[in-house]
């Protein structure tokens, strides 16, 4: 389980930043949108996990002389790639890239380099893309067609991971914990009004908070961990109250969105009761029981995000151990093709444009 045994070594770098308190809150009344359900429940009890071991370089450093010329190949992409509609975002947490596929063809046509730790990927209606970038506790804004210098958002939180943009523009940024507390809780989701300017935080967030989403009716969607280890999920009404938990059972949570038809589709990075390996189950809107199960990969649990094509009729996985991102039939759930980028590493993280919004 590559997050749960990596975050000792993050700990020991990390830089003390200013804290975002968080912590997890209990079941109350859900909306109309919402599975039904109580207390969030769990099937077991896990330990944590954390992203992979950042350096701590600041995004400056790495942007200037003999890095540049490495890392960025005289600017922040590899200068072979075409504008085109519909495009797959790939983000390599290990080679700290985001390569870029066309949809279509499946041929990769560019790629953004010098990141640190690209963890957490989306995209909004403009096609802007947005980067967690995880080891520098910001998130980079990329226009399209993403050959320019990104804009840099900061993360006070420090740990940011998932990301996402709601149909108002406005970002939503999970962070799995606060640097200040030397990652002891702090779990945080924040919001970017217009995605720029100084974040407000959500109350109650879980002790450790991996992705955010948002659903048609304006609630915000969260899952992570509570203070003893065990997985948690649910939602803040319309964005605004406290964390309240559903009772969907998930053994350790990962990615989580809705489709246009209402329902949510979250990744469990070992959810399969037979190989423990990584699904994603499917949650009709008002139930917390899955209609079905999509296996995303059956060796080992390393699949940590997963993105809805935007005709919603394939998702697009990155698979951490073979170095490549599955392309899956949705909802029959059948492994169609894949796309395996020019210099293969470790993909983590995923996303679309045009986006994709319930």
């Amino acid at each position: 389980m590559r997050l749960r045994t990596q975050l000792g070594s993050f700990v020991g770098t990390i830089a003390a930043i200013s804290l975002v308190a968080g912590c997890s809150g209990g079941g109350s009344q859900l909306p109309s949108a919402a599975p039904q359900g109580g207390n969030g429940q769990t099937t077991q009890s896990v330990t944590m996990r954390g992203p992979l071991n950042h350096t701590g370089t600041s995004l400056a450093a790495r942007n200037t002389g003999a890095n540049r010329k490495v890392q960025h190949l005289g600017s922040w992409f590899i200068p072979n790639h075409n504008p085109i509609t519909s495009q797959v975002f790939v983000g390599d947490s290990t080679n700290s890239v985001v390569e870029i596929f066309d949809f279509k063809t499946r041929t990769q046509t560019g790629q953004i380099g010098g990141l640190n730790a690209p963890e957490g990927l989306t995209t909004d209606s403009a096609g802007n893309l947005y980067e967690s970038d995880t080891g520098t506790n910001q998130i980079l804004v990329f226009k399209s067609p993403y050959t320019g210098s990104p804009r840099a958002i900061a993360d006070p939180s420090g740990y940011p991971v998932g990301n996402h943009v709601d149909g108002n523009g406005d970002l939503w940024v999970a962070n799995i914990c606060s640097t200040a507390s030397g990652c002891a809780g702090g779990g945080a989701v924040l919001k970017y009004t217009g995605a720029k300017g100084t974040p407000t935080s959500l109350k109650n967030a879980p002790y450790r908070t991996y992705f955010v989403t948002t659903d048609a009716n304006g609630n915000v969607w969260a899952d992570g961990q509570n203070s003893s280890g065990s997985a948690v999920i649910g939602y803040w009404k319309a964005g605004a109250g406290s964390f309240k938990t559903v009772a969907i059972s998930l053994v350790f949570p990962g990615s989580l969105q809705f489709d246009k038809a209402g329902n949510l589709l979250l990744v469990d990075q070992s959810g399969d009761p037979t190989t423990g390996g990584s699904i994603m189950n499917i949650y009709p809107p008002g139930s917390t029981t899955p209609s079905g199960s999509i296996i995303l990969q059956t060796t080992g649990d390393d699949v940590i995000s997963a993105a809805l094509g935007t005709a919603q009729a394939r998702i697009f996985a990155p698979l951490y151990l073979t170095g490549t991102s599955g392309i899956i039939s949705y909802p029959a759930g059948a492994m169609v093709n894949t796309l395996t980028p020019t210099t293969i590493g470790n993909p983590d993280a995923v996303a679309v444009t045009p986006s994709t919004l319930p």
